[in-house]
Order: C-alpha cells, then sequence, then structure tokens
C-alpha cells in the first residue's frame, strides 16, 4: 500500500522551504498577498451582512491580494 500521506507532506515541506529561500521583497509581496487572500475570504463572508456590497469588496480585494502575490508565485512552483 502506498502511503500518499507523506508524499503531501514531503510537497508541503519543499514548498515552505522554496518560500523560506525567497528574497525579502519578494516574500514580503507574498506574506501580503496572503493577507489580503484572508481579509478578501472576510469580507465574501460577510456578504450576507446588508446595507454594504461586501462581496464586490471582497472580490476586489482577492484580486488585489492575487496581484501583489503574483511576483513570488512562479519562483515557488518552478521545478528548481
Amino acid at each position: 500500500m502506498i502511503d500518499y500521506s507523506m508524499d503531501l507532506f514531503n510537497w508541503y515541506l519543499g514548498k515552505v522551504k522554496m518560500t523560506q529561500q525567497l528574497p525579502l521583497k519578494q516574500y514580503l509581496l507574498f506574506f501580503l498577498g496572503k493577507v489580503f487572500g484572508a481579509f478578501a475570504i472576510g469580507l465574501l463572508l460577510a456578504a450576507y451582512i446588508t446595507g454594504v456590497d461586501w462581496a464586490t469588496m471582497g472580490w476586489i480585494v482577492l484580486v488585489g491580494s492575487f496581484l501583489i502575490a503574483a511576483p513570488a508565485l512562479p519562483r515557488l512552483f518552478s521545478k528548481k
């Protein structure tokens, strides 16, 4: 029987190590993108509150978080 949980763990550990090796500017952009992504998810969940168009705000912040984190993504997902 193949233990896929260790393969997944090793893949995740490799991505964490690659993130730690990013230059400071790319690391900060990646981190800021993650923070804005979490903020956007919070806004999307708050869309059920009436009176404010939280869904639109959430989508705008989510797209912004992807744009901020974009410079670090090619380096994280490369085969190097």
